[in-house]
């Protein structure tokens, strides 16, 4: 590894840190990136300055770990000085950050705003200096160059072909892509793998990659650092396996907590049921229960009570307004109408709550109750993305909400289809 001026290997994480803001919009939706005011965000500055320094390691030859610790002269005192002073800064800033304005910070927070003005100007003089270091000391010493001549024992083993692999690792990467978006919006596979090439493909293609390469180097060369290799590779696949385990397991256990919670069957089947939701989708479904001859919808339309009638009668409005609900009706509670409904939880889009109660003049009964909290498994194939594996997204039709309330009070009120 080359010997390099100054803190530049070390506070490279730091500016990376500092920008983290601008990544964690990066790799979200851009729905969520606009709605949480990215253009107002401050311009990445830290995180190229972090790329250029890469960039020097990379260029910079190999040097001995005798040489002395300055090897640059008075140009690697001035990037030493001037690393110090950007990392310096960038701490302070992340302390401020995440500390808050506490008393014990306000001191750095002074100190900060009197000396950030010239930031911009030391990070382009550092990039400056680092330039003109790697163009004087572009070419290895003599000794270091004869000492990366390849032995015998390195030659024998193939270079790793990275273009290849990478290709290789391309074609399963688009095929899980396309199987997996294409079952939600198979018209727009193409534009949604270029919208999210930076928060889906790429972190795919670097799972399959990982996993090619490792067992590429197990077939080649068969030494324990490829094994390791080629196991690291495999821990993304247990996980993702894991999670399918662990979403399972969460399911089964929310049926067994419905289980637990008692109810009573339906004496009869009234000829009312009322809907009560904040929203009318679903509604539709209570139509699948034959002696259903009447639906009134509550909380959709405000405080207004709205009849729908089965079998209106000729030249009769099918939506009609009623001032009360009849003695004796089933009574349909969706989504947060809900008593089952838990604060902060977030439900399948037709995970309900669902919750069916017989109310009359004395009584009122719990007949059923479902619910499905939004908790999916992994996709069917691996697919990564920057906030983790893929699980489709949490969105059904409207007909998909009928089918789900119709099947809901078929099993609650054992009607037979």
């Amino acid at each position: 590894m080359p010997r390099l001026p100054g803190a530049l290997g070390v506070f490279i994480p730091l500016l990376f840190t500092a920008n983290y803001t601008f990544f964690v919009y990066a790799g979200a939706p851009w729905s969520f990136a606009f709605s949480s005011g990215v253009l107002f965000q401050t311009f990445p500055r830290t995180a190229l300055l972090g790329l250029y320094c890469i960039a020097i390691l990379c260029v910079l030859p190999s040097r001995y770990r005798d040489e002395t610790a300055n090897p640059f002269g008075a140009m690697g005192l001035a990037a030493f000085a001037l690393g110090v002073l950007v990392a310096v800064n960038t701490a302070l800033t992340l302390t401020v950050a995440f500390v808050g304005m506490q008393p014990g910070v306000i001191q750095i927070a002074r100190m900060l705003r009197n000396v950030e003005w010239a930031m911009p100007y030391a990070m382009v003089a550092l990039a400056a200096v680092l330039a003109w270091i790697v163009w004087q000391y572009r070419e290895p010493p003599d000794h270091v160059a004869e000492s990366l001549a390849p032995t015998s024992a390195a030659a024998s083993y193939p270079p790793v072909p990275v273009g290849l692999l990478l290709l290789f690792a391309l074609v399963p990467t688009l095929v899980v892509c396309v199987v997996i978006i294409g079952k939600d919006a198979p018209m727009l596979v193409p534009l949604t793998l270029v919208a999210n090439l930076s928060s889906m493909v790429l972190p795919t293609l670097a799972v399959y990659f990982f996993l090619i390469l490792g067992a590429w180097l197990v077939a080649t060369r068969r030494t324990p650092v490829s094994f390791a290799v080629l196991g690291l590779a495999l821990l993304p696949f247990v996980h993702w396996g894991y999670a399918h385990w662990t979403a399972n397991q969460d399911h089964r256990r929310e049926a067994a907590e419905i289980a637990t919670i008692p109810t009573k069957p339906a004496p009869r089947v009234p000829a009312t049921i009322v809907f009560e939701s904040r929203h009318t989708e679903g509604i539709r479904g209570v139509w699948k229960v034959p002696a259903i001859e009447r639906t009134v919808a509550k909380g959709a339309y405000g405080r207004e009570l709205v009849q729908f009638e089965r079998n209106p009668r000729p030249n009769a409005e099918r939506q009609t307004s009623v001032a009360s609900l009849p003695d004796e009706y089933l009574l349909l509670k969706v989504g947060q109408s809900s008593s089952f409904a838990k604060a902060r939880q977030i439900y399948s889009a037709a995970g309900g709550p669902l919750e069916l109660r017989f109310v009359s003049s004395s009584r009122d009964d719990l007949i059923a109750i479902w619910y499905q909290a939004f908790n999916p498994g992994p996709a069917a194939l691996p697919l990564l993305t920057s906030s983790g594996w893929y699980r489709g997204p949490n969105s059904v039709s409207s007909g998909d909400i009928d089918v789900k309330v119709s099947e809901f009070l078929a099993t609650a009120l054992k009607v037979r289809g």
